[in-house]
This record gives C-alpha cells, structure tokens and sequence, in this order.
C-alpha cells in the first residue's frame, strides 16, 4: 500500500520527466543559449517571444516618432525590430545622453535623424500586438557623423 505523500512524489517525478521529452517545437531557454544572428531573430520574432538577446545591428531613430534597429544585409531584404521600453541601465541611459547631445550640437532638438552601430542587449516581447525589443543595455554604440 503506497501512502498519499509517496503517490505525490511519484506524480511529480512523472511530471518532471515528461518535460525532458524531446520535441520538435523551439524551446526559448534553447534559443537564448546560442547568441542567434540579428537577421535569425527578426525573421523568427514569434520563436524569440519573451527571450533575451544580445543583437549587433544599426540604430536609426528620427528621436520623435520612429525608433528602430535593422539589419539590411539579412536575406531577403533590410529586417527591422521596434525599440519597445527602455531599461534604466547606465549604458542605456549614456546612449540616449550621447544621442541627445549630438542632437542638440545639431540645433535639431525636436526632429532629429541619427543612426549607430550598436550591440544591444533587451528582451523581445509584444506592445500592442507587435514584437518590439526592450531594451535592457547598450554594450558597444557608434554615432555615425
């Protein structure tokens, strides 16, 4: 006769075990291991949903209505994620210091069009229904002139 503590524990082992299974589907644990290329993840945005990731690629913002970074050189065509929150890191807060100064050297502190290389490091998730990247830090940046 087996106890009810016995019969738990024997449940969440089968519980457990069942969750090793192999499957066919992507795992977001699998895909944050393997550092994916920029163009990987814009073309399979719904596969990295709730995943962090570390992306090189160029930051081009107009600093009032479009924020983005993007990758031309991926097959098929110039790929784009929105920028979606901002983190409050420090990297994250010199970039955007960075970018207003240049903005404002520029007299251009309402419009101002500015690009960089950029390696970043956020999260992809959904805002009103479209993948954006929330930005968590910025670990490399160059304002182009």
């Amino acid at each position: 006769m087996t106890t009810r503590p016995q019969r738990l524990a024997a449940f969440y082992v089968a519980f457990f075990l069942a969750g090793c299974v192999s499957s066919t589907s992507v795992n977001v644990r699998d895909v944050e291991a393997k550092q994916p290329s920029f163009c990987e993840v814009a073309w399979n945005l719904q596969l990295y949903h709730g995943a962090k990731v570390k992306l090189s690629a160029r930051y081009v913002s107009d600093g009032k209505h479009e924020e983005v970074v993007e990758d031309a050189s991926c097959v098929g065509g110039r790929r784009i994620i929105d920028i979606g929150r901002r983190g409050t890191s420090e990297s994250v807060a010199k970039f955007y210091a960075e970018r207003k100064k240049i903005c404002s050297e520029r007299g251009a502190n309402y419009l101002c069009n500015i690009s960089a290389d950029v390696e970043v490091l956020g999260t992809i998730s959904l805002m009103s229904g479209e993948f954006v990247l929330d930005l968590e830090e910025v670990c490399h940046y160059s304002f182009a002139d």
